[in-house]
């Protein structure tokens, strides 16, 4: 009798599945399968990346690093010719690679809402430019605009040539026989960056290297989460890594506060001896590298955002740089 109600269960369970399959990718997890408006079969379409395994795409970057990452996508991208799909642990990826199909995307004022990758980057972000969506958004981007008109840009020339020249005078210096590029290249941008958006050089502040090495923890953090799907899910990576990354996130943070509030002593004593009244902006809005944490200071005397939004987009437009 148990044996009938068994195989009976059994195969309810294998009905409800294959129905089920129909609309979710089931070995991946229940990650929603992708369709089209008219009814058109996906694959004439859109490819799907092939799976290593039967569990969809959930395993096939498990446990690699960035370099290994970086050379999946690429391999995919060259086989498959056109953006493609690849189904991962609860989630559907619609991978872009084509400029025709970033262009779709990019014009609909409606697609402002960031996939799960951005979500990793959130316990060291939080919801700065990069991971917010929405009306948050829209005004942040209203907000730093300015900062990037190409009158700005064109003030950081000097910046760019002094920190490259710094970087080819190390490479003189090194063993030719072998250079780690992963390890010269992110000093170059990051002081190059935190320079030119900051107004601030990194080799001069007492705790950088700290600051550098923290900043490549975090990466390291975010690749485990994406290539790792049991790291996906929030409360194995507040077990397992979560506490690993406290004192790198604390290091981080604590930085670009001091950063954000040496600049803000600045930008006020500047203001100070400047004319009074919009003169006194104008003015110092001319001065030569006017940074983009200038505008951010801007912002904050006119109400717009707060010491916990500089440093969400100062940590943002750092890690970028990075």
């Amino acid at each position: 009798m148990l044996l009938y109600v068994f195989i009976i269960a059994l195969a309810l369970l294998v009905a409800w599945l294959h129905k089920l399959n129909r609309d979710y990718c089931v070995m991946a997890f229940f990650a929603k399968r992708l369709k089209t408006v008219d009814g058109t079969p996906l694959e004439r379409v859109v490819p799907q990346a092939k799976a290593e395994t039967i569990f969809g795409n959930v395993f096939d970057y498990f446990g690699a690093n960035n370099v290994a990452l970086f050379d999946s996508c690429r391999i995919s991208a060259a086989n498959l010719k056109k953006s493609y799909v690849e189904y991962a642990l609860f989630t559907t990826f619609y991978n872009v690679i084509t400029a025709e199909d970033a262009e779709l995307l990019l014009n609909d004022k409606n697609l402002l809402t960031k996939g799960i990758a951005y979500y990793f980057l959130e316990p060291f972000l939080q919801t700065g430019l990069l991971t917010s969506g929405g009306k948050k958004w829209y005004t942040r981007r209203k907000m730093l605009t300015p900062a990037f008109h190409f009158n700005i840009l064109g003030q950081f020339e000097d910046v760019f040539k002094e920190e490259s020249q710094k970087f080819v005078d190390q490479c003189k210096n090194l063993d030719k026989s072998s250079i780690t590029l992963n390890e010269i290249i992110p000093k170059f941008t990051l002081n190059s960056v935190c320079d030119a958006a900051l107004g601030v050089k990194l080799d001069d502040q007492l705790d950088d290297q700290q600051y550098r090495e923290s900043f490549k923890m975090i990466e390291e953090a975010f690749i485990a989460r994406i290539s790792n799907p049991f790291y996906m899910i929030d409360a194995i990576y507040n077990v397992f890594l979560g506490p690993k990354m406290e004192k790198h996130l604390r290091t981080v943070h604590e930085f670009s506060s001091n950063i954000i509030h040496k600049r803000r002593q600045l930008f006020a004593a500047k203001l100070e001896h400047s004319p009074t009244g919009q003169e006194k902006e104008d003015n110092f809005a001319k001065k030569k590298r006017y940074s983009m944490l200038d505008t951010l200071l801007h912002a904050e005397r006119d109400g717009l955002i707060d010491h916990a939004g500089i440093c969400e987009e100062v940590d943002t437009f750092m890690f970028e740089g990075f």
